[in-house]
């Protein structure tokens, strides 16, 4: 088990390549005479190996069986064949091209095993391969279990394993941590985090990494300083969060057009060597991801925590504000949170829309915000039905020397048909979200501008992110990844979800990702009807 176990595979494929050869006589598809075991070897043949699972996830304890034929259909007898290297305990019968196994309680992991094939009748010729991967998960439970070794046992179920070791119990406060992933130690902090979630039985967490930056190069990221792990204990569909960061993203890659987006990756949490469940990994939104995202890192970064960040000098119960920026907190920039004028140019950017008509703010507003983004915005939380992102839950950069706000999406477990606190939300919910954010109102009653903005969502809802069939294909993908890990967080958590939230919400784990499916059904055709 390697910290970079895609690395050692492409290795392992690079070397057992076959050369460069003509290939030799094909069964004749007409003469079911021709079999596998009894076509003849001639020389120059391929075997082409394959291997013949169909499921690669097994539990400490199980049977592993497995075998390998040649899709040529070439004749087994015509090859000698070496797998390595063999878990201890098991076995490889030439015969039959088959690995048998009994893992103990101790032999949890990744497993890539490498099938060398020879040519009898051609000794000489380069060996042809094929990779065996499967994954021995840990037997929770077990009165015989032996607790995984973190240095070793780097992935669960084709997913990353984060062994977490917090120095005491982790709080609201960072403290001195010890993080295993992929084999490397990092001596590193942690914290709980989140407003609600932090009440939750299974929390979130932020890992940052002080001595050392986490290596994300597994997943596409880079070198890490901080990372969010996200719980999906308020969504037992486990997909509502990455769809929600994938869709903005299908939004920006549609247009053609450079976006935050916060990058995101599932992965398993063992914490204090105990098992601890399916999570979602994502960026932290700060100056360091806006560095990444091609932005200036001295840029101002926001944050809106309540519906008071709406645009307006009345908050959402409609009084005065008390400041202009109610509703926010800064993250990044200078001067600081606390400091005078720290938040003056979102200020300015409030005053601006709250006191503008819909034509001075539509003529001027080049001058202040990305306008493309910030229509998409709408559109992406319209369609989603995202009713706490319209206006909080939302990152808002602007870098003071090339003036223009941006917008970055966040916290979406209010989305796709469950409200925050996993309440059914109706696929045929409407809402403007003009009352909780005052440049949507300016976009929608605008002539030009609403032309504008739902031309931008017809031509996304026609063959683009905001069509169910683009939405689909996503969702299939997660669960092609995450379904073995998904049932087995449902089993450890399952009771606990069901005790917490079962007046909102009594869906299962299969059920809610049933729900899902078929609330995007219908709210594609709701949107089609309401937005012909």
């Amino acid at each position: 088990m390697s910290r970079a176990p895609e690395l050692i595979l492409a290795l392992l494929l690079a070397a057992a390549l076959p050369s460069c050869r003509p290939v030799g006589v094909e069964l004749d598809p007409h003469d079911s005479s021709q079999t596998e075991d009894s076509r003849p070897a001639v020389s120059g043949d391929l075997c082409q190996p394959e291997l013949r699972l169909d499921d690669p996830n097994f539990v400490e304890g199980d049977a592993v069986q497995f075998s390998f034929g040649c899709g040529s259909g070439a004749s087994r007898a015509a090859y000698t064949v070496q797998l390595e290297p063999l878990p201890d305990g098991a076995g490889f019968h030439q015969d039959s091209w088959e690995m048998s196994w009994n893992p103990d309680y101790s032999q949890g992991g990744r497993y890539d095993l490498l099938l060398s094939v020879q040519s009898v009748a051609d000794p000489g010729a380069f060996p042809e391969s094929a990779v065996a991967t499967f994954w021995v998960a840990d037997a929770l439970g077990h009165p015989d279990n032996i607790p995984v070794d973190p240095l070793s046992y780097t992935e669960e179920m084709g997913l990353a394993v984060f062994h977490l070791f917090p120095s005491s119990t982790p709080s609201s406060s960072h403290v001195p941590a010890e993080i295993i992933v992929y084999g490397e130690a990092y001596q590193a902090e942690m914290k709980v985090r989140g407003a609600v979630s932090v009440y939750y039985p299974k929390q979130s967490y932020t890992l940052r990494f002080s001595d050392e930056d986490l290596d994300g190069d597994p997943w596409g990221m880079g070198n890490k300083d901080h990372l969010y792990v996200v719980t999906p204990f308020d969504d037992n569909s486990y997909v509502r969060q990455k769809l929600a960061y994938d869709l903005w993203q299908g939004m920006a890659d549609h247009w053609q057009a450079e976006r935050l987006v916060p990058r995101t990756f599932f992965g398993v949490v063992y914490l204090n060597g105990q098992y601890h469940g399916l999570y979602l990994m994502t960026d932290r939104p700060d100056d360091h991801f806006a560095q990444e995202m091609g932005l200036s890192s001295d840029g101002n970064l926001y944050k809106s925590v309540n519906h008071d960040a709406n645009f307006y000098r009345t908050n959402a119960s409609g009084g005065t504000k008390s400041t202009l920026h109610d509703g926010y907190e800064k993250k990044e920039g200078t001067p600081a949170e606390g400091e005078p004028d720290a938040y003056w140019d979102l200020d300015q950017l409030v005053a601006f829309s709250a006191d503008s008509s819909d034509e001075e703010f539509v003529a001027a507003q080049d001058d202040w915000i990305r306008v493309d983004e910030f229509m998409d915005w709408f559109l992406f939380v319209h369609w989603s039905s995202s009713d706490d992102s319209a206006g909080k839950n939302a990152y808002l950069y602007n870098n003071p020397d090339a003036f223009e706000f941006r917008y970055c999406p966040w916290d979406f477990n209010h989305s796709f048909g469950q409200g925050w606190y996993t309440y059914r939300i109706s696929s045929e919910a409407y809402s403007d979200y003009t009352w909780n954010n005052g440049i949507f109102k300016h976009h929608q009653r605008h002539p030009d501008t609403s032309v504008e903005l739902w031309d931008r969502f017809h031509a996304m809802q026609n063959d683009g992110p905001l069509n169910e069939d683009w939405m689909v294909e996503l969702m299939d993908a997660y669960y092609d990844q995450i379904h073995p890990a998904a049932e087995r967080d449902w089993s450890h958590w399952g009771a606990s979800f069901s005790s917490y939230w079962g007046s909102s919400n009594t869906n299962d784990y299969e059920q809610e990702r049933a729900y899902l499916y078929q609330w995007l059904q219908e709210r594609h055709l709701y949107m089609r009807q309401v937005h012909p």
